[in-house]
């Protein structure tokens, strides 16, 4: 059996507690046997209890109907982490601590199945922050603080970049909407 033009595909699931985000890369060719091919590498991030705290990243290579993980290893303290990948780029954005309060991200490259990661870096306030990326650009999106009351909305911003090695060029925010928990893909 061939495939033909397999891209990308991306899972997301998020629970309150913590976040688990897959984003698949390695990509079969187009016309290519897919048992001749290296499986995809997945990246899952997530936080390791309520509240800020030590966050944590696999990688893994998906099969027919498994996932091969590699060792989880901690790469940052926060909260509510989100990731995207690229080819063997990888761009991670999280929360500093619970509740509105700075945004920070990093970016690594994918080695196998681990992930040698840059520094961690502030690039906004806010919460809940989402994050996709394609072309080397980086599109970003988050709640601009905590609800006003109970279920109503709170600002919606975003943010554009360009990847630059292990660092962002963020653009200026930019208000969009009103709402809760954006998601981006």
């Amino acid at each position: 059996m061939r495939m033909r033009d397999v891209s990308r595909a991306r899972w997301l699931h998020r629970t309150a507690a913590a976040s688990l985000v897959l984003a698949c890369c390695g990509l079969l060719q187009s016309g290519t046997p897919a048992q001749d091919q290296a499986q995809p590498v997945i990246v899952e991030v997530h936080q390791a209890g309520a509240g800020a705290g030590p966050l944590w990243y696999r990688a893994g290579r998906v099969g027919a109907s498994t996932i091969a993980w590699g060792n989880s290893a901690q790469y940052d303290n926060g909260a509510n982490p989100a990731v995207a990948v690229e080819g063997g780029t990888v761009v991670e954005v999280h929360q500093g601590q619970p509740g509105t309060g700075p945004l920070w991200y990093r970016v690594g490259q994918l080695s196998g199945t681990t992930i040698q990661w840059g520094d961690s870096a502030q690039y906004d306030v806010g919460v809940n922050p989402a994050v996709t990326l394609s072309a080397g650009m980086v599109a970003e999106v988050h709640q601009g603080g905590a609800e006003r009351a109970r279920g109503s909305a709170a600002p919606l911003w975003y943010r554009v970049g360009r990847v630059n090695g292990r660092s962002i060029t963020w653009s200026n925010s930019v208000e969009y909407d009103q709402g809760l928990n954006p998601a981006v893909y």
